[in-house]
């Protein structure tokens, strides 16, 4: 399914949102913890979007947003640990695990 991403960030924290159409299908929040470093720290999908793949289109978004970045993926959030996990291949240069 085509969800368009958008995004918002204010240096400390951010968001993706996914929507399809107007409707609101899921949300990936991060904090920096520090200028080379994004957590992901939550990952849902909303209104009935679950297993539509919003999560892997969410964390596809970051991971492209961190190598344009030049920084890593640090996932603490659970959906998100899994989609990277079934694709750990294709986001190997921007994920760091957490210690």
């Amino acid at each position: 399914m085509d969800f368009k991403i958008e995004q918002e960030d204010d240096s400390k924290r951010g968001m993706f949102f996914a929507k399809k159409g107007e409707k609101p299908a899921g949300i990936l929040s991060y904090i920096w913890s520090d200028n080379k470093h994004m957590v992901v720290y939550f990952t849902e999908s909303l209104n009935g979007f679950e297993g539509q793949g919003v999560e892997q289109d969410l964390v596809d978004a970051a991971c492209s947003y961190a190598r344009s970045r030049e920084v890593k993926i640090v996932p603490v959030s659970s959906l998100a640990k899994s989609a990277i996990i079934r694709n750990s291949e294709k986001y190997s240069d921007v994920i760091e695990t957490a210690e």
